[in-house]
């Protein structure tokens, strides 16, 4: 992740509850608060110490399963990885996907452990327009999608799977215009380089007008 957006606790290991905590900014605050330990019914308080620990106060008075429950920023994936073709067997209004490729009679292990993200399974075949975000991957010829399969149910249906950047697609191009943009100016081509920019630019203030709201309204 990059940052931290929000922390929260579940009141308990069998509880829906889940109580929102405050941040403690200040390392000096939480030394001072810390001065005087003591157990409660769960965390009140969170601090970020060091770019790889969470504290909590005060210390909860029991253990609680999957008891802290962390939003935040993530960190763009790679995004050098090519394209996998394969072919599979779907069927329609389930989650799985399974891979039907292989070489020479063994399967072959399509789905990697790294494809859950910003990674996207569509069918080439025609029968079906609709990209499906992989949700998690069971092996090398099993997998989860995000979303139910809406497309007919068929076997050996032609796929790929591959990345996609994490924001809306209408805006992809601004990431190839900011690429031209620095290589541009790496060539000191001034002229060029302030085209690209100036698109680049262009397409991110449009998607701070579009997007800059959760929600669509007036």
């Amino acid at each position: 992740m990059h940052r931290v957006v929000a922390v929260r606790c579940k009141q308990g290991t069998n509880s829906n509850i889940t109580i929102p905590l405050t941040e403690i900014r200040s390392e000096m605050d939480w030394n001072k608060l810390n001065s005087y330990p003591h157990s409660g019914l769960y965390p009140t308080h969170f601090f970020i110490r060091g770019h790889k620990e969470i504290g909590i106060y005060p210390k909860p008075a029991s253990d609680v399963e999957d008891g802290l429950i962390v939003t935040y920023e993530p960190r763009v994936n790679d995004m050098g990885k090519d394209d996998v073709a394969f072919t599979a067997n779907v069927t329609n209004g389930s989650k799985e996907i399974v891979s039907t490729t292989q070489s020479q009679g063994v399967p072959v292990d399509i789905f990697q452990p790294y494809m859950v993200g910003d990674w996207y399974a569509f069918g080439t075949d025609g029968t079906d327009g609709n990209y499906y975000k992989i949700a998690e991957v069971t092996d090398g010829q099993h997998a989860v999608l995000d979303t139910e399969y809406l497309g007919p149910t068929a076997t050996n249906v032609n796929f790929t799977v591959g990345q996609a950047p994490p924001y809306p697609e209408e805006y992809h191009d601004a990431a190839i215009n900011y690429a031209c943009y620095r290589f541009f100016a790496m060539r000191k081509d001034t002229d060029s380089a302030a085209m690209y920019r100036t698109l680049f630019q262009d397409a991110l203030a449009d998607y701070k007008t579009v997007y800059g709201n959760k929600t669509v309204s007036g």
